[in-house]
């Protein structure tokens, strides 16, 4: 099925993330856009995640919006490597029940992230050419079987 560098969306296509020192309340407008946010330190790292579930959770116990994104963030994050292939990332991505995973250079680098529907996309266009292969082979028209 080939590599995770061929169906990611790059940092250069605007990955939004944040810091761990900021508030929830800060970061509620990029929430707004996307579920979730990789969580990098001062140096670019992925240290975590923080996403719309874990704002609701906040809420929904009593805690308040100026605390920090470090207090709720799941961490360590779950990522891939550049050199993953697909299959990997949707393996891990249906383990843990996620529904985007950040991908990592060799140094912890964002560089890209992969949603289920980056990886379903080509699988959908990969039925659609066999479908269409197959017809041409066999023919339009219905096949009966006496």
């Amino acid at each position: 099925m080939g590599g995770v560098e061929a169906v990611m969306r790059t940092a250069s296509q605007g990955i939004f993330t944040t810091s761990p020192d900021v508030t929830l309340q800060s970061i509620i407008p990029l929430l707004n856009k996307v579920t979730g946010l990789p969580v990098l330190d001062s140096e670019g790292v992925i240290v975590g995640v923080i996403s719309r579930k874990d704002i609701i959770r906040v809420r929904k116990s009593g805690g308040t919006l100026s605390e920090k994104v470090r207090k709720h963030m799941t961490s360590p994050a779950l990522t891939v490597p550049l050199r993953a292939t697909v299959q990997e990332a949707a393996d891990v991505m249906l383990q843990y029940g996620i529904r985007r995973i950040p991908v990592v250079d060799e140094t912890g680098h964002p560089v890209g992230l992969v949603s289920r529907s980056d990886i379903f996309k080509p699988l959908g266009d990969y039925t659609r050419v066999m479908a269409e292969e197959l017809e041409m082979l066999a023919g339009k028209g219905s096949w009966q079987i006496k």
